[in-house]
C-alpha cells in the first residue's frame, strides 16, 4: 500500500514538471515525500526511476533532424611534395619573327701545318738543239686502312706518270741479301735508243737519296737494251739502296 502510494506521487511530480524535468534527479526525504530536484539535498536519497519501475522501454529513433549550418572554413594546410615532371607538350607555333640578319664573321683561325710536297710538274718545252726524253717515277706509300678490319687499304705501288714520254715503260727489280744488302734497280726504257745520251736523274718528294744511272756498255750492273737506262740510289758497293720518287731527263744530240 506504501508502495502504491509512493508510486502514485512520483507519476504525479513527473506530470507536473514533463515539461522541464530533463536534466533533474528524483529526490525522497526521510518522511517518504518525493521531489525532482537539480540535486539531493542534505537527508535525502536519490530515487532509481527504472528500479521503481518509472522508466519505460527504449522508444523507437525520431526523425532525422535537419542538417546544421556549415562550419567555418578550416586554415590551409600545408603545401604537399612536388608531384613528378609531367612529359614535354608539343611544340608551339613558329613565331611572326623571321630568320636574323647574320652576324659578323668571327676572328680568323690559326694557320693549318704545310702539307707534303706534290708530284712533279710536267716536263717543260724541249730546248734547242738535241731530242729530250722524259720519265717520271712516283713510289707511292699506299694507305693502311682499318687495322682492325683491314679494310679499305691501299697497297703501295711504283708508278710511272702520264708526263712521261710516250711509249716508255718502267721495270723495277729489288735484290735482297749477300755483301750489299738491299738494292732497288729501276729500268727506264724508252721507245728509242739512248746508250749514247746524257741522262740526269733528280729524286723528289721526301726523299734524301743520291741517284745515278747506268746506260747499256756501263761496267757496273748495266741494262741489256740500248733503250733502257738504269736508274739507282746510293752506294751500291757499300750496300746501301734505295727505292724514291724520281725524275729523269734524256737529252740525245
Amino acid at each position: 500500500m506504501i508502495m502504491r502510494v509512493f508510486l502514485s506521487a512520483v507519476l504525479v511530480i513527473l506530470a507536473g514538471i514533463s515539461t522541464y524535468a530533463e536534466g533533474l534527479v528524483l529526490c525522497a526525504n526521510a518522511s517518504g515525500s518525493v521531489f525532482a530536484l537539480d540535486a539531493c539535498k542534505g537527508g535525502m536519497v536519490q530515487v532509481n526511476p527504472v528500479a521503481v519501475g518509472l522508466q519505460g522501454p527504449k522508444g523507437d529513433p525520431g526523425p532525422a533532424g535537419p542538417a546544421g549550418a556549415a562550419g567555418a572554413t578550416g586554415p590551409a594546410g600545408q603545401a604537399g611534395p612536388a608531384g613528378p615532371a609531367g612529359s614535354a607538350g608539343p611544340a608551339g607555333p613558329v613565331g611572326p619573327g623571321g630568320t636574323g640578319s647574320a652576324g659578323p664573321a668571327g676572328p680568323a683561325g690559326p694557320a693549318g701545318p704545310a702539307g707534303p710536297a706534290g708530284p712533279a710538274g710536267p716536263a717543260g718545252p724541249a730546248g734547242g738543239g738535241g731530242t729530250h726524253l722524259v720519265a717520271t717515277v712516283f713510289e707511292n706509300p699506299g694507305f693502311p686502312g682499318d687495322p682492325d678490319s683491314g679494310c679499305c687499304g691501299i697497297p703501295p705501288s711504283t708508278d710511272l706518270l702520264s708526263n712521261s714520254t710516250p711509249g716508255t715503260t718502267l721495270g723495277k727489280q729489288t735484290i735482297v741479301g749477300g755483301a750489299t744488302g738491299t738494292i732497288t734497280l729501276y729500268d727506264v726504257t724508252f721507245p728509242v735508243p739512248v746508250d749514247n745520251c746524257a741522262a740526269v736523274v733528280t729524286p723528289w718528294g721526301f726523299s734524301g737519296a743520291v741517284g745515278s744511272v747506268l746506260r747499256a756498255g756501263d761496267s757496273t750492273v748495266s741494262p741489256d737494251s740500248p733503250n733502257t737506262i738504269r736508274v739507282t740510289f746510293g752506294d751500291i758497293g757499300a750496300g746501301a739502296g734505295f727505292q724514291s720518287s724520281f725524275h729523269l731527263l734524256v737529252t740525245c744530240n
